[in-house]
């Protein structure tokens, strides 16, 4: 598919698909760990190794909510506003799959040690990690102004 064709009508589809996409994995996978909790199946029952778990979890999903911001605001300053719009949008994208992608590598950790301990604390740190996840949900405003459209830009997205 050429850039053209992406960037412009498309463009705010296809990124609202890949982030509901990333998240509707979170939550397939936050049902099969209730599911299998329900049956009363979990991997480990060791409260000292919950307690390392959870420590893990909250260091690491801290420093992804951090990186993930830090590394997006980082990305959009690196956007010359005399690029195309085609190659603004191109790189807006990358920044955003990146940000997207280190939160759901956090949540989805947080879900894997809620599969293994059964313990509903993880449950509910990824209950916060999605709520940073869907702070960052894109819209045709959010991405007007982080690249200073134009208001005919904006309208083709």
């Amino acid at each position: 598919m050429k850039m053209e064709d992406q960037s412009q009508p498309g463009f705010f589809r296809s990124l609202n698909t890949i982030f509901l996409a990333l998240f509707y994995g979170q939550v397939l996978l936050l049902i099969i760990d209730l599911l299998l909790k329900q049956k009363g199946i979990t991997l480990i029952a060791s409260q000292q190794e919950m307690n390392i778990f959870l420590v893990i979890a909250v260091v690491f999903a801290a420093a992804e909510v951090i990186a993930s911001r830090q590394m997006f605001s980082k990305a959009l300053q690196g956007i010359s506003y005399e690029e195309s719009t085609e190659n603004r949008l191109a790189k807006y994208r990358s920044a955003f799959i990146i940000r997207c992608a280190l939160i759901e590598g956090a949540s989805l950790m947080t879900l894997v040690f809620f599969l293994i301990t059964g313990n509903y604390y993880f449950a509910g740190l990824w209950i916060i990690l999605a709520l940073f996840y869907f702070s960052g949900k894109p819209s045709k405003d959010k991405i007007a102004t982080a690249l200073q459209l134009t208001e005919q830009e904006k309208a083709g997205l």
